[in-house]
């Protein structure tokens, strides 16, 4: 095979892959490349279409069809840019205080101190704060980023905002460093097999205290954790890429599982801090990654409340402020067509009526691709979620999908498509939290 055959073909196969790249260039799965990917995608194919022009032949088809692909990229990479920055622009100019009304419903990740000086303009619930915020900080100086937050919402007349995090402990600790790395209370169980209740209790509240001042000292009041899920038996998945269930869990004991969390919850609250149970209704089964893939469980709801939703139910009964984050897997027992974070027949017939009024319901991160990649997108299941009776749509990963997701939220209340009664009971339950939280 001559080498310009072998060049075309390479080129080809090329054209190809960033024809396939111009789709994803939004999504989250690429945060990382999407804008040197775009640069790169539009430099290339400027370039190609140049030599293209220069050394044009009819008879070279392999060549032509590599110019349609490269062109396409091109076209979809720029138009999926554009209509982002369409809705990043009628966002930032749309009123603030009809904002609020959806803004208020929404937890932001942040990447950088541009992302963030952006974020800071919408009247958002709070803040989610990760590794990649205090890589190289000191303790101070995340304090200091933090404080910043708050300043700027007071000069904005924006409420304080909730700054929550993910330190759980062990492998979950997106705070460590700059603070202390602490075992996980499943590594506590592990260690003190033979302790009394009484004598376990102390152990907890000791941790729970210990990592309540270090979260007090940096600014953060809400934390989401404890996990909750049962600890089950199982194959590990080879596509269980993240959540790692079975390596963060307390205990395979509900009971147990339900004791230590919740005198750990208890203790954060004493103070100040908010804690999250989560994934509800227990991710210790589902053998899927839900940052990525589509998971079922399949158990008779009989025999989850004999398991994985003792935890929940036990300790929202038993604490003042109950938070719970639901995790993006499909529960047959309760909807089998929608995951349980956004499903409107799952929240409305089983938790609302099981769990106390005052319950919370947060999302695990929008940013997972059930939500991403369900029909209409992160909009759509934005929209979806708050119909179903949601209280807060964790945007972490991706700060930048805010902008769909109130672009969705706006169109879909001016079209009449939003349960409006919804939204204001949802109020009330975030008033509850303001003032017992935030000053």
């Amino acid at each position: 095979m001559k080498p310009s055959t072998l060049l075309s073909l390479f080129l080809f196969a090329v054209s190809i892959f960033l024809f396939s790249v111009s789709f994803l260039l939004r999504d989250p799965v690429l945060l990382k490349f999407r804008y040197p990917g775009l640069i790169a995608i539009n430099l290339i194919g400027v370039g190609w279409i140049i030599f293209s022009t220069i050394h044009r032949h009819k008879k070279e088809t392999i060549k032509n069809i590599t110019v349609l692909f490269i062109l396409a990229a091109m076209a979809i990479s720029l138009g999926k840019e554009t209509a982002f920055q369409y809705k990043k622009d009628f966002i930032q100019s749309y009123d603030k205080k009809e904002l609020a009304t959806y803004a208020r419903h929404i937890l932001i990740g942040f990447h950088g101190e541009k992302e963030l000086s952006e974020l800071l303009e919408l009247p958002v619930f709070g803040f989610f704060v990760t590794h990649h915020n205090v890589k190289g900080l000191s303790v101070d100086e995340t304090a200091s980023l933090i404080t910043k937050i708050q300043a700027v919402r007071k000069e904005k007349n924006f409420a304080s905002a909730f700054i929550a995090t993910d330190q759980e402990g062990g492998k979950v600790s997106r705070l460590s460093p700059p603070l202390q790395l602490q075992t996980s209370l499943g590594e506590i169980l592990a260690d003190n097999e033979n302790l009394t209740e009484k004598a376990l209790e102390e152990k907890v509240n000791f941790y729970a205290q210990a990592q309540a001042d270090e979260l007090n000292r940096i600014g953060i009041n809400m934390n989401f954790s404890p996990i909750v899920d049962l600890k089950f038996e199982k194959e590990p998945s080879p596509f269980d890429f993240y959540s790692r269930i079975y390596n963060r869990t307390i205990s395979k004991i509900p009971k147990t599982v339900a004791f230590v969390a919740e005198v750990y919850s208890k203790k954060l609250l004493e103070n100040k801090i908010l804690p999250t149970l989560k994934h509800f209704p227990g991710l210790g089964r589902v053998t899927e990654d839900t940052h990525f893939f589509n998971a079922s469980l399949a158990t008779p709801l009989a025999d989850l409340e004999k398991s994985d939703l003792v935890p929940f139910l036990h300790i929202a009964h038993n604490i003042d402020y109950p938070i719970i984050m639901l995790s993006h897997s499909t529960v047959s027992a309760l909807d089998n067509t929608t995951p349980i974070s956004i499903s409107e027949k799952g929240i409305q017939e089983y938790i609302r009526p099981r769990f106390p009024i005052t319950t919370v319901l947060i999302t695990d991160d929008m940013n997972m691709g059930p939500m991403i990649y369900a029909r209409g997108g992160i909009g759509a299941s934005a929209v979806k979620g708050i119909n179903a009776g949601l209280d807060i749509l964790l945007v972490s990963y991706d700060g930048e999908q805010i902008y769909e997701v109130l672009y969705a939220l706006i169109q879909a209340g001016k079209e009449g498509k939003l349960n409006q009664e919804r939204l204001k009971e949802s109020q009330k339950r975030l008033h509850r939290l303001h003032f017992f939280s935030l000053p």
